[in-house]
């Protein structure tokens, strides 16, 4: 382990981080490339964002911790309507126990299992409010990421990460969701796991594959699943991909295997690696020599192959929710600077069925405040209590004569008490035009009649847009 990858989201520019020439967003900063392939991740249309939180990287020495990077990810997945998926991965240098070495101390267990805790606390506690789905280790069974596949590793893995880990973060948010996902659909490796006492430890089980095989691990994990007692947990295909041989956008191979394993079932998500293609890199500790193609998106972050509006028709297809507005595909978006939200947004799983309200601010003229607010669907008036809802905002904005910065907010209130507030901040400049699209996951907690306001506020401009909906038993 050698830091952050260079081509990632983690590298600091100026220091360790790759360019691209031909990437404009890295080109510009690290943070611009986040706010740019989240966006993108966003107009596909997918529940999920899985993605390292290297404990090295985030407790850089006992105690002490770099959160800016971290807070950057998080706002933007808000900001967007995503969940993010972190990884709490790889053991830092200076908590690393007897067994490691100077070529494995990231892949063994920390010294203390209070290290590990303490570190696992402050994260969860500290974006608790937007991320409930927590993956403790990448591929735990061997390879690049532990020390050993076959006890006594599967052991240490067990006592001093997944089940401690497991423990500290419910005891945070007992809502979270825990995941563990092996290189592949490895029931012997989870049986290990079940017999040296984690089966309890994980909520989701989660597996790789690289082999087209994905839909077949599906039914080897159901199988192994029903036969621990475990057959309702949940089962994701962690990570899924093929690299195409050049750097072409008619990635056939991209679009025939998402097809097929996007129209398979047994599965409640399945979670494509990876949305850009790669330039070579030297650590981290998996290592590449030359770029490779898996993406959907080319290494610019500008250019889409076919693959991209596959999955993006698949996704609506399966969910079905409207086909998202495309995002525009050259100019770099500036960073926000949105503070993180404190109220709990609810988790959005790929098999609850959305409602989508939409608000569309559809022109403003200089020196005017003309703005048409509508919402999709308004013949919907009641939902389940505690069944989860997509609130959506999609403004339209066009100024002529002036910059123009844009407040967009979306407000539930029950009984004239706020239940679930959300806002945006925007701008645009003079003679230019933009979208801004915003949206949140929310469960009416309880039955009753509840008010969903859309405001959009801007220089002169205050308008907003209300509809009433009722939270209903059963």
């Amino acid at each position: 382990y050698n830091g952050p990858q260079p081509d990632s989201w983690w590298c600091t520019d100026g220091v360790d981080c790759l360019v691209d020439p031909a990437n404009p967003y890295q080109g510009q900063s690290r943070t611009a490339m986040i706010d740019r392939e989240i966006q993108l991740a966003a107009q596909l249309g997918v529940a999920t964002i899985r993605v390292e939180f290297d404990w090295p990287l985030l407790e850089p020495s006992q105690g002490v911790y770099n959160w800016s990077r971290a807070d950057y990810i998080v706002r933007e997945a808000d900001k967007y309507g995503v969940q993010l998926q972190p990884i709490l991965v790889y053991t830092p240098l200076w908590a690393t126990g007897s067994l490691g070495n100077s070529s494995n101390w990231w892949a063994v267990p920390p010294a203390n299992d209070q290290y590990w805790t303490d570190f696992v606390r402050q994260v969860v506690s500290r974006y608790k409010n937007s991320v409930h789905y927590w993956e403790i280790w990448n591929e735990p069974d061997g390879g690049g990421y532990w020390y050993s596949n076959v006890n006594p590793g599967v052991q240490d893995f067990v006592t001093h990460l997944l089940k401690p880990g497991y423990q500290t973060i419910k005891s945070v948010d007992p809502t979270a969701k825990v995941i563990i996902g092996p290189d592949h659909a490895d029931t012997s490796w989870y049986s290990t796991v079940v017999q040296d006492g984690g089966g309890s430890s994980f909520d989701i089980a989660a597996f790789h594959d690289y082999s087209n095989t994905a839909l077949q691990g599906v039914q080897t994990m159901q199988s192994w699943l029903t036969s621990q007692g475990m057959g309702s947990k949940p089962i994701w295909i962690g990570e899924y991909g093929y690299a195409e041989a050049s750097n072409t956008t008619s990635d056939s191979n991209h679009q025939a295997l998402m097809t097929t394993v996007l129209q398979g079932s047994g599965y409640q998500q399945a979670q494509w690696y990876t949305l850009r293609d790669e330039l070579p890199r030297s650590c981290c500790p998996i290592s590449g020599t030359e770029a490779r193609y898996f993406g959907v998106v080319q290494h610019d972050d500008v250019t889409m192959k076919a693959g991209f509006g596959t999955m993006q028709q698949l996704i609506a297809s399966v969910s079905g929710a409207p086909t998202p507005t495309p995002l525009p595909s050259t100019t770099p978006v500036p960073p926000t600077t949105t503070p993180v939200p404190t109220n709990t947004p609810v988790p959005l799983p790929t098999n609850t069925p959305r409602v989508v309200y939409r608000v569309v601010a559809v022109k403003v003229e200089r020196d005017s405040s003309r703005l048409d607010l509508s919402l999709k669907r308004p013949s919907l008036t009641r939902v389940r209590a505690h069944t989860r809802v997509r609130l959506s905002a999609y403004v339209a904005v066009q100024t002529a004569g002036r910059a123009l910065r844009i407040r967009e907010e979306i407000r539930v209130s029950l009984r004239g008490k706020t239940v679930f507030d959300r806002r945006m901040n925007g701008r645009i400049k003079k003679g230019q035009h933009g979208i801004f699209a915003f949206w949140r996951v929310f469960a009416p907690p309880r039955s009753g009649t509840y008010t969903f306001t859309g405001t959009v506020t801007g220089g002169n401009i205050h308008a907003h847009k209300t509809r009433t909906f009722s939270g209903v038993r059963g």
